[in-house]
């Protein structure tokens, strides 16, 4: 393996090739978007299986990268080349002090599955039980994880890589670093299986393979061989006389009890990751998994909801509450463009959306805003989307959002009332309920932000002194008022109790002077009144 001063030289050579000449400073013509995403994609197939797994992790991101780049790194999906068996033995003896072939009967040295990261072969156990072994490809580990590194130094020392993306491509490096480690790692797949497998084991129409602990470690796993039809064998599947549209079905629905009621997952469900074998869908690879918090499921509730009732407000706050801002909002533009993209999905009908074009339109929003979603909303929106394509190829005609109604609503996720009314009443009801359930905790934030002085208030109101005045003079009225009503109420009391004649003429006094000071106080107000 070349040293890291050799291999940062290699890759700085191939980028300047391909055009990406700063580290040069030659004052060649500047690429356009296209041509860059081009170049970059023909550089990643130049420095071999790690920089092909980074570009295929990259074409993934479409909340960052725009549509030119993802369209170009997309074709590196099948670009992996096999490696010799001999290197996929050593591995394994290196793990397991034996060859593949003292350990398991049969091995077939030609592997049935290649990646950027591990080949797959055929074997057998000793009782004849048929067993796929992942084998990681010799050396990746480093390979890949000092390719990420190095690649961030060039990234710094050549800007015009990435000619469009809305945050620093360093961070995103150093996130598909951190997911690069833990895809590397065959335990932890070894592990993610056996929670898949737990969390199906009462559904019937799902089947997870068994898995081998004895024969799992960092490099090397090994579990069921499925023989039955992966998804790119449509014809065959059509051929062995099952019905295609409850295939279909079975796949959405089999990713919606994983979605919203598991909360965990298959991540990478292309067509080679799922088999039908004997009526039931089994999933296999489990490198790539998705978790989604509680919080995050009921965001996505809250999401469906906004479609389904057309509440546009809804969706803005949602995508404001979910995505990190790079810069400042123009609110008003946003709700414009969010009403745009809802007319343009939703007005024929929620049911009949492309959900490939319309994330992939929202990404485009997101991105002309400077907002990026969390890893989870983007991993989730793009299984979604693998999916539903799915879906389409085997069953054309099946309505894929009308399952996620019927899942939805039997589950009680969603009351089926809010599906069938789309009144003005019931968005607002909704609104307002959510309104009231976050009123403390926005009234929690308001007076932090003015404990910790964070918030000033500037008020001002026209007039103020005029104002102040006549409240002023209205409460000057009020307590003479008050007071002339009780000389009043006293000098009654007192000539109505009065044991003596000149006691009785004291409070007739005093009851007339109150009444005239009342008739003036009035006759004041009055006037006052009319200029």
């Amino acid at each position: 393996m070349a040293t890291n001063a050799e291999r940062l030289r290699e890759i700085i050579n191939v980028f300047a090739s391909y055009g990406f000449t700063e580290l040069y400073r030659r004052n060649f013509k500047k690429q356009t978007v296209e041509e860059s995403a081009t170049n970059l994609r023909l550089a990643f197939e130049e420095l071999g299986p790690s920089f092909i797994k980074i570009g295929q992790t990259l074409a993934t991101r479409n909340d960052l990268l725009s549509e030119p780049y993802i369209n170009e790194l997309q074709k590196l999906q099948n670009s992996s080349p096999s490696f010799p068996y001999e290197e996929a033995d050593k591995v394994f003896q290196g793990e397991f002090g034996q060859s593949i072939k003292a350990t398991f009967k049969n091995v077939n040295e030609k592997p049935i599955a290649t990646g950027s990261i591990a080949q797959v072969h055929y074997a057998e156990l000793d009782d004849g039980t048929a067993v796929i072994i992942k084998v990681q490809r010799p050396h990746i580990q480093e390979k890949l994880i000092r390719d990420i590194d190095l690649f961030i130094r060039v990234i710094n020392r050549i800007p015009s890589i990435f000619t469009d993306i809305i945050i620093d491509p360093v961070l995103v490096l150093q996130d598909i670093r951190q997911q690069s480690v833990i895809e590397l790692n065959f335990i932890l797949e070894a592990q993610a299986l056996i929670k898949f497998k737990k969390n199906h084991r009462e559904r019937t129409m799902i089947k997870t393979p068994e898995i081998y602990l004895d024969y799992v470690s960092e490099k090397i796993l090994v579990q069921e061989y499925i023989e039955g039809y992966d998804l790119t064998q449509v014809q065959a599947i059509k051929d062995a006389g099952y019905d295609m549209d409850e295939v279909a079905e079975k796949i959405v629905t089999t990713f919606l009890y994983q979605v919203f009621t598991d909360g965990y997952y298959h991540a990478d469900p292309h067509p080679g990751n799922i088999i039908i074998d004997n009526g039931k869908i089994v999933y296999i690879d489990f490198g790539i998994m998705g978790d989604i918090p509680p919080m995050y499921q009921t965001l996505l509730i809250n999401l469906l909801e906004s479609l389904v009732l057309h509440d546009i407000d809804q969706l803005m706050q949602i995508i404001l509450i979910v995505c990190q801002s790079h810069g400042e909002i123009n609110e008003v533009d946003l709700y414009r463009d969010l009403k745009l993209l809802y007319n343009r999905y939703l007005t024929s009908g929620f049911w009949k959306m492309n959900l490939n074009d319309m994330f992939r339109d929202l990404m485009k929003i997101a991105l002309a805003y400077k907002l990026t979603f969390p890893h989870e909303f983007v991993q989730l929106a793009k299984t979604v989307v693998i999916i539903q394509g799915i879906a389409q190829n085997l069953s054309p005609e099946m309505d894929f959002m009308k399952l996620f109604e019927k899942y939805i609503t039997s589950s009680n996720k969603i009351s089926i009332d809010k599906y069938l009314n789309r009144e003005k009443l019931l968005r607002q009801a909704s609104r307002t309920a959510k309104a009231t359930v976050n009123f403390p905790v926005k009234i929690d934030q308001l007076l932090d932000n003015l404990n910790n002085e964070r918030l000033g208030i500037n008020l001002q109101v026209p007039k103020v002194e005029s104002y102040i005045r006549e409240i002023n003079q209205m409460l000057n009225r009020l307590v003479i008022g008050i007071l002339l009503a009780s000389i009043i109420i006293s000098a009654g009391l007192i000539a109505s109790s009065a044991t003596s004649e000149r006691l009785i003429n004291f409070g007739v006094l005093f009851f007339i002077i109150g009444i005239v000071m009342a008739a003036y106080l009035l006759y004041s107000f009055i006037r006052s009144r009319h200029k």
